[in-house]
């Protein structure tokens, strides 16, 4: 989703940093601005969640995210086994004056500073991290920004999970105002192994972060 559909968002309860530095990073502006194309950060998951439902649909489940990110056939990533490159997906974009450590600079940016890139961006032109689909093409599968889903953040090896047969669409509990919550995928900050389809982390749905942001899905989408 795009920053200026953030708009609706924000009035919902979602969060606008300003200032200097790392907090510059948000793309929410409160009129038209230079974010409209790129994906929105900065987001907590209530008013995420409330956006996708109030838009026909809503927040992915942890195995719907996780099936795209495969490449739709248990894959590490989803173009398949090998680690990106810097022209893969959008990752490792800090720079030293940020004072981040050095993990987080791999992928120097030469055209635009660090941050987010557009979900279809010509900086990167051999972008690996898209699946095509009868619906369309789902974009930033790995990287860009991570993202809040629908699920509560349930250890797998718990009895939900543990279930015999094949688990169709499965979701153990949703998260709610006082819930831990799932996000998926890395981020245009971070290293390239958190973009690996299996990997989680666990949030405060209180939460918002410039490395964090959301989309919607909706029925045969």
């Amino acid at each position: 989703e795009g920053g200026g559909d953030a708009r609706e968002v924000l009035r919902w309860g979602g969060s606008y940093n300003s200032g200097r530095a790392l907090d510059d990073r948000c793309t929410f502006t409160s009129a038209a601005g230079p974010h409209e194309d790129m994906p929105v950060n900065c987001v907590q998951w209530n008013p995420a969640r409330s956006y996708c439902e109030k838009r026909g649909g809503g927040l992915p489940t942890e195995a719907q995210f996780e099936y795209a990110a495969s490449g739709l056939a248990g894959r590490t990533f989803v173009w398949g086994e090998d680690s990106p490159t810097c022209a893969d997906a959008v990752w490792g974009r800090g720079w030293p004056s940020m004072g981040l450590e050095a993990r987080s600079i791999l992928c120097k940016p030469e055209k635009a500073g660090p941050g987010p890139l557009p979900a279809d961006s010509s900086e990167n032109p051999r972008r690996l991290d898209r699946l095509e689909m009868p619906t369309g093409t789902v974009l930033d599968l790995v990287g860009n920004v991570a993202e809040h889903l629908l699920d509560a953040y349930i250890e797998p090896e718990t009895e939900c999970w543990l279930k015999a047969g094949i688990l169709r669409d499965p979701i153990c509990a949703v998260g709610g105002p006082k819930v831990p919550t799932v996000f998926r995928s890395t981020s245009w900050l971070w290293g390239w192994q958190s973009g690996m389809a299996t990997s989680r982390g666990k949030l405060d749905p209180g939460q918002s972060a410039i490395t964090l942001g959301f989309r919607c899905a909706r029925p045969g989408t």
